[in-house]
């Protein structure tokens, strides 16, 4: 598109030429439920969160049931779209995620690698203490996703997984604490 100052009577006057933009389409609404997604809920991704390696974690991970996903939408949509606050990196915002369910919080002490660290979302978390993403298909085994959650899809019919990693490798990451089959 290009513009064009144009005079007329003394009076000037700015004209856009070319092709007019448009918005993009607007995105479908989403929406969560509590629990696990039925077997004929094949276009909802059920979307799981496990603080298991935190202090005084919850006794089970939170399970949530979103809706209005399409095959396109990313995993960073879907644990958006299930009400569980994530919280990006100061440094990289969204794109990499320091809090979800407000856990660790920001006055919440951590040993990590025996020393005491506390998470202040203002860089990349330390590889001995973050979120580790996982997917899953329906029935299928808990994977480690090699993709960040704001580029990954979601598997329409599947699950998203977050499990909080706490002095853990690269082979012992724990998945989540949660059987990937949906019911009913």
């Amino acid at each position: 598109m290009t513009a064009a100052l144009i005079t007329c009577g003394g009076v000037a006057a700015a004209v856009l030429t070319g092709t007019v933009a448009t918005a993009p389409p607007a995105l479908a609404a989403t929406s969560w439920t509590a629990g696990v997604c039925k077997v004929a809920d094949t276009t909802k991704v059920t979307v799981v969160i496990d603080v298991q390696n935190l202090n005084n974690p919850l006794t089970a991970p939170v399970v949530r049931c979103v809706s209005g996903l399409t095959a396109t939408s990313t995993g960073l949509a879907a644990v958006q779209a299930a009400g569980v606050n994530p919280v990006g990196t100061a440094q990289y915002g969204l794109a990499f995620l320091c809090r979800l369910l407000n856990r660790p919080s920001a006055t919440e002490s951590l040993t990590v690698g025996g020393k005491p660290y506390t998470e202040s979302c203002g860089r990349t978390p330390p590889t001995a203490a973050y979120w580790g993403y996982w997917q899953a298909t329906n029935g299928g085994a808990w994977a480690y996703s090699s993709y960040g959650a704001s580029t990954a899809k979601v598997k329409l019919g599947g699950f998203e997984g977050w499990s909080f990693s706490l002095n853990k490798s690269a082979s012992t990451n724990p998945a989540p604490r949660f059987t990937a089959k949906r019911v009913g």
